[in-house]
């Protein structure tokens, strides 16, 4: 029998459910003999109270079978086919239970059912219930889905405009409900069945919404829906993907952003003889001063230890008197224009629009009304693009003594910072100076639109929080491997400048280059004898080290505040893509705004 269970059957149909239950049980405590006991008196009673023909009871023939094949093993074949083949002639599709899923058990059924003489039927398998006026409609159908699947009952009276979803109860792979007789009023009926399998996807169906099946229980007259009676498998219509409670997103993303204040890593810089930045008796101040403290972040020298107790007679063990230009007027200028505050400022931006390269945004988040859910994120930044070169600060500074007046290629004792990177033709150092790792947390809520039918869902929300982000500049000149605040590419050749051009007597040297003007006004600045700091000099300014663009950041933050819209595409139950993109304004350091888009897939719930 297909279609609806009688009265007298369904007492024995819950009576095989509940002694199928008990069995199974059994056979899981290992009590494979009282399963089979068990399996054996409700077989019994089903066929003796008229049930013989139940497709519910084929799950007990399938279960019968597999306790044979655990007990016997293939000395029981003839047994356990028998029962294959008397479950699959009373459903097809009876669905083996997990415990008793195995290569020779799944070859046994594919067997029974080419010796059950059956070909595959419809995917879903369904009749018309039996019905009379005034009693409840019991709606069946037999599911041809992995797993049993799970199965869903449109139905409206003929003349209404809109259908009624019930979820329909799944044992094995028989799918039943009830209409009650109040609900459809003894009217003629309109229904299609759908099945949906172990993802929550639409798999088959019979009917759909524009051509039903038309249930005719003849009791009152009404004016039918004009709609076929005949049975059809098509895709199934618009099915409801309700909102997941609980998304675990990872974006992946880039962004980009008004790059204005100030660099991290790079201090003021110095160009020898360019209009407008000519180069001082303070710019050696700084570059000597600068590259003592080692890091960018750390303290530059104080005074004493810079020139000594007297600007103008600077002490011979400070960093003027080691450094500093060998000429006493000179030293003494360096050591006067000294201002640790000036020395601090770090090179303007001016670059406009700059990137920010690649984040990782991992979120968790809940849905907190039927279309509105909010969020905790963060943006961790793993490549900021920075790009600064310069001489290792982890290196002793050494000492002039050893590199002074012995050639150009000597080298320091114990790899010093002054021989190997500072009075060099070819700085050793390839010391990157990065910025800190990058990270921001925040918030945000989002609306989402478009009907519950849809896979894709577009939103809208906003979002806050606090942290930083950081942007890419191209500074718009050279790293400095040697460590004097010029840029590689504007070294000048000559290793000093001139005061007064015309006249001779004004030279000033360039850090490093601290003999650099020596008995240049002796000879009407055109020396005859090579100088060292001049010779140094000019092999690294004519050097390949000029050529490697620098790439510093400018940090924002500490604070953000935006918009954002994005799409969310449901691929299945579990599983979903999304991308958004984020509209923010950050503050207060280097305040500017960032656009961010953010794409990545999600695991729902």
């Amino acid at each position: 029998m297909m279609g609806a269970p009688t009265e007298a059957s369904a007492l024995p149909r819950n009576d095989m459910r509940s002694a199928y239950g008990r069995a199974l049980a059994a056979f899981n405590d290992l009590e494979i003999e009282a399963a089979l006991e068990t399996v054996n008196a409700a077989i019994s009673q089903a066929e003796s109270s008229g049930a013989g023909e139940d497709p519910v009871l084929a799950s007990l023939f399938l279960l019968r079978a597999g306790l044979r094949y655990s007990l016997e093993g293939s000395e029981g074949r003839a047994a356990v086919l028998e029962d294959l083949t008397r479950a699959v002639t009373l459903n097809y599709y009876v669905v083996v239970p997990l415990e008793f899923r195995s290569e020779e058990l799944s070859a046994f059924l594919t067997e029974a059912r080419r010796m059950s003489g059956r070909k595959a039927p419809s995917r879903i398998v369904h009749k018309l219930p039996e019905v009379t006026c005034e009693q409840d409609i019991q709606f069946e159908a037999l599911l041809g889905v992995p797993d049993g699947g799970t199965a869903v009952l449109y139905w409206k009276r003929a003349s209404a405009d809109s259908f009624q979803e019930v979820e329909m109860e799944v044992f094995s792979n028989v799918a039943e409900t009830t209409v009650s007789a109040p609900e459809h009023g003894d009217f003629d009926v309109e229904y299609a069945i759908y099945s949906f399998d172990a993802n929550g996807q639409a798999a088959y169906n019979k009917g759909t919404a524009d051509q039903p099946i038309v249930l005719r229980l003849g009791c009152k007259e009404e004016e039918p829906a004009v709609a076929p009676t005949e049975e059809i498998d098509e895709a199934p219509p618009m099915e409801v993907i309700p909102l997941p409670k609980v998304w675990i997103n990872l974006g992946l993303g880039t962004g980009f952003g008004l790059a204005k204040g100030r660099a991290e890593k790079t201090y003021y810089q110095y160009f020898p003889n360019s209009p407008g930045s000519q180069y001082t008796p303070e710019s050696y101040a700084c570059a000597l001063a600068r590259w003592a403290a080692g890091g960018i972040d750390d303290p530059l020298p104080d005074p004493i230890k810079f020139y000594g107790a007297d600007a103008a007679n600077p002490n011979s063990a400070s960093l003027v008197g080691k450094f500093g230009p060998t000429v006493p007027q000179q030293a003494a200028q360096v050591a006067g224009a000294y201002d640790p505050t000036k020395c601090g400022t770090h090179h303007p931006v001016t670059t406009g629009l700059a990137g920010s390269p690649f984040f990782i945004q991992p979120e968790v988040q809940v849905k907190v009304m039927d279309r509105l859910t909010v969020s905790l994120y963060g943006r961790l930044q793993v490549v900021s693009g920075s790009k600064v070169i310069r001489d290792d600060p982890d290196k002793d500074l050494g000492s002039p003594d050893f590199c002074g007046d012995t050639g150009i290629e000597s080298t320091g004792a114990n790899g010093t910072s002054w021989c190997d990177d500072i009075y060099t033709a070819d700085p050793q150092s390839k010391y990157r100076d990065r910025p800190p790792f990058t990270w921001a947390v925040g918030s945000k809520i989002r609306y989402y639109f478009l009907k519950d039918t849809s896979k894709i869902r577009l939103f809208a929300g906003g979002f806050g929080g606090f942290g930083q982000s950081r942007l890419r500049v191209d500074m718009g000149f050279a790293n400095d491997t040697n460590g004097n605040s010029i840029p590689d590419n504007r070294e000048d050749t000559n290793g000093y400048f001139a005061l007064n051009p015309s006249d001779a007597s004004t030279c000033f040297p360039i850090f490093p280059y601290r003999d650099a003007c020596a008995n240049l006004a002796e000879v009407g600045g055109n020396p005859d004898t090579p100088v060292e700091s001049r010779t140094i000099a000019s092999q690294f300014a004519n050097s390949s080290a000029s050529a490697a663009t620098r790439y510093d950041t400018v940090a924002i933050g500490q604070g953000f505040l935006g918009g954002m819209f994005g799409f969310n595409y449901q691929i299945m139950k579990n599983f979903a893509v999304f991308g958004e993109i984020q509209v923010g304004g950050w503050f207060p350091k280097n305040s500017s705004f960032l656009v961010d888009l953010n794409v990545g897939p999600a695991i729902t719930f």
